[in-house]
């Protein structure tokens, strides 16, 4: 069996000796993975269960995070628990997912959704809706 690691930057904070040492203390007691989850915003009256969640909480990018714990660790894999796909432009994405596995040796693991909860693809779809500035959902309309 092999245990893995959840910090939660919104939940543990963001502050990076913090970060640091519980990702190495994880790799000296032999850990496989450090993962970090992914929350671009949270608004007034957010909840995990009967607590109310500031809307001011920081809560750092989770890429951000594995390349520093990254470049302070050797072995722990490195993970997104889980990453919010539509939230990414995916030539950029993948571009930062292939440089962070290069820079860590083949570390880099990606965790992302089946599928984003009602909540999470309304604003996926506002966000790149026409009307925002972006391009549709399936890419920029054909010239047929």
């Amino acid at each position: 069996m092999k245990f893995g690691l959840m910090y939660n930057t919104g939940f543990c904070g963001t502050d990076p000796d913090q970060m640091i040492a519980v990702a190495r203390h994880a790799e000296q007691c032999g850990f496989e993975s450090v993962y970090f989850p992914e929350h671009v915003a949270l608004y007034p009256g957010a909840t995990v269960g009967p607590v109310t969640i500031p809307a001011s909480t920081p809560v750092a990018d989770p890429l951000e995070c594995l390349a520093f714990v990254a470049a302070a660790t050797e072995r722990i894999l490195l993970g997104t628990g889980v990453l919010l796909l539509p939230y990414h432009q995916p030539v950029v994405l993948a571009k930062r997912l292939a440089t962070l596995d290069v820079l860590s040796k083949g570390r880099m693991r990606l965790g992302a959704p089946a599928r984003l909860p009602p909540a999470a693809r309304a604003c996926a779809a506002t966000a790149t809706s026409p009307a925002a500035g972006s391009p549709p959902p399936n890419g920029p309309p054909s010239s047929t």
